[in-house]
């Protein structure tokens, strides 16, 4: 399939916007979805119209969806109202705005010409606790959160649209990403609220002694991968990550290396719930398409921090 136009759900957003970024500068023509103004690239509209157009508005907007899929040739989903950390605070809330609107969309697709379905997927959440490290995609899925519940089902929605009716679909099952455009300082991109928190002298909370380890994939190798499989006939599910661990107190001495200063840091009792260790195999990946991240822990955390710099009054 030779795509001329792409519509990017959630394109807004931390990878949504470096997304779309890439997309316009490779000549596609793009069509971004999101509920609120981007705050990263607005300026893009007027470097690539007319193939650049943004959208304020809802996933669950049936007529609005309508329109932009028909216009598509491949769909990006990367749409999620919750993150992990909140979403069993209102699991219907969870289920309405993500798992239904994406049946509906599949439904939707149904009766039009076949596009393409890149669907991100969640590789810290749908596996649950690992039984054995690294973990590819065979692993059972035992997610304990809402957030990794709905993951996995719309998953299986995707493998099914596409049995049934020859969908083409792909999930990628993302390990964290991080790196410029990531800056809340909460529960979302530790990387982010670690660096953030130094360059505003302010303390970060850690549960736990800061042994748990997690697979952390700098954004540009993750919005390179997006464009090489959006014209691809790869089908499946793959894991997407740097195939390596690092903990928190990894991430703490490269953040004292990088900016000079200590990070300040509140230590709390461990939570029953925090999984030990999550990191993904991606030897499937690597070996379909010939992807592999090339930008290290401490090479991405540098350029962050950089950006950061720059950047963080202005946002």
């Amino acid at each position: 399939m030779s795509t001329s136009r792409a519509l990017v759900l959630g394109g807004n957003g931390f990878l949504g916007s470096h997304l779309v970024d890439a997309l316009a500068a490779g000549g596609y023509q793009v069509d971004v979805l999101g509920r609120d103004p981007t705050l990263f690239n607005p300026g893009l509209v007027s470097q690539h119209a007319p193939r650049l157009r943004y959208h304020q508005g809802s996933f669950s907007d049936v007529e609005l969806m309508r329109t932009l899929l028909t216009g598509a040739d491949v769909i990006f989903h990367l749409v999620s109202s919750t993150i992990p950390a909140s979403s069993n605070l209102n699991p219907v809330a969870d289920i309405e705005d993500n798992l239904i609107a994406t049946v509906r969309m599949l439904d939707l697709l149904r009766e039009m010409p076949p596009k393409r379905v890149i669907y991100i997927s969640s590789g810290g959440t749908v596996y649950g606790t690992p039984e054995y490290i690294p973990i590819p995609e065979t692993h059972r899925l035992d997610p304990k959160n809402s957030y990794g519940i709905v993951k996995v089902a719309a998953e299986k929605y995707l493998h099914m649209y596409h049995e049934l009716y020859g969908m083409n679909s792909l999930v990628l099952r993302l390990a964290n990403p991080f790196g410029p455009r990531q800056m809340k300082i909460g529960v979302q991109g530790v990387i982010a609220t670690v660096l953030m928190s130094v360059l505003h002298d302010k303390p970060i909370t850690i549960w736990g002694d800061g042994g748990v380890v997690r697979d952390y994939v700098y954004i540009e190798d993750v919005t390179r991968l997006l464009l090489l499989v959006m014209d691809s006939p790869l089908l499946g599910t793959f894991n997407v990550g740097s195939g390596m661990g690092h903990s928190l107190q990894d991430i703490l001495s490269i953040a004292e290396k990088i900016t000079g200063k200590p990070p300040q840091v509140n230590y709390l009792p461990s939570r029953s719930f925090d999984i030990p260790e999550v990191v993904l195999d991606i030897g499937r990946i690597r070996y379909k398409v010939g992807w592999q991240p090339e930008v290290s822990l401490v090479e991405g955390m540098t350029r962050h921090w950089h950006w950061l710099q720059q950047h963080t009054d202005g946002i």
